[in-house]
């Protein structure tokens, strides 16, 4: 499954890289790829394992805004 995830705290591409490395650790996600103009992460995740929620959760435990 996917998820385009708008995370308002992204201002450059040192903070996606910073998001795109910490969910790439977690288990069930496949791939991850965030645009640091549209401010938007683009999860390719396995629903059984997670949720777009525990996305979520994961982003904003890093400091970011949502």
């Amino acid at each position: 499954m996917i998820a385009e995830i708008y995370v308002s705290g992204i201002h450059c591409t040192g903070c996606t890289g910073r998001i795109e490395r910490v969910l790439a650790k977690r288990e069930g996600i496949s791939s991850v790829s965030g645009n640091a103009s549209t401010k938007v992460v683009t999860v390719d995740y396995n629903p059984s394992i997670l949720t777009e929620a525990d996305i979520k959760s994961a982003i904003a435990k890093i400091g970011f805004e949502l």
